[in-house]
């Protein structure tokens, strides 16, 4: 009588699958930072107030208003995001996008600025001029598609694998 005798390689798969979870949330936060390079690069439109710039090459800075994202005035906060591979963590894939910019946090949610100017301190209350969030939403939709594009393809070719394993003769 012929002997059938089933194994599992579910731990094999297991692994695999996450693999190509973290490949796919690295796809994402690699076009998350290309998007916001754009979004911090030279907002399209600006309609906030006129400003001297410190920079000679470009006299006149005109900054965002509220609700728009950050004008560039040196462009530090553009160049200096920085992502990280992807981690495995309970189970979940993740992935950042982050700057070591500290007025980064003021910009996207807005707070309390104190400057000091020709020796003079001055406190305000800066409004949010969020790229952070926007970038997100607007996107939203698109970083999904990109990520199951990558898993599910990866997916199909992780279940070919084990298919071929499991052919008789």
């Amino acid at each position: 009588m012929p002997k059938v005798t089933f194994v599992s390689h579910l731990d094999k798969f297991l692994k695999e699958f996450e693999e190509k979870a973290k490949d796919g949330i690295d796809d994402v936060v690699n076009q998350y930072h290309r998007d916001m390079t754009k979004v911090l690069d030279e907002p399209p439109l600006r309609s906030g107030k006129r400003y001297l710039n410190v920079f000679p090459s470009k006299p006149v800075h005109i900054a965002s208003a509220p609700g728009e994202p950050p004008a560039p005035i040196s462009g530090y906060l553009r160049d200096s995001l920085f992502k990280t591979e992807a981690i495995l963590r309970s189970n979940r894939a993740l992935g950042f996008l982050s700057t070591p910019a500290k007025y980064a946090i003021t910009l996207e949610f807005g707070g309390y600025v104190t400057s000091v100017w020709q020796g003079e301190t001055i406190n305000f209350y800066l409004q949010a001029r969020p790229a952070w969030q926007t970038t997100i939403v607007k996107n939203r939709a698109d970083y999904g598609a990109l990520f199951f594009r990558r898993f599910l393809r990866s997916w199909y070719k992780c279940g070919m694998n084990f298919k071929k394993e499991f052919q008789t003769d």
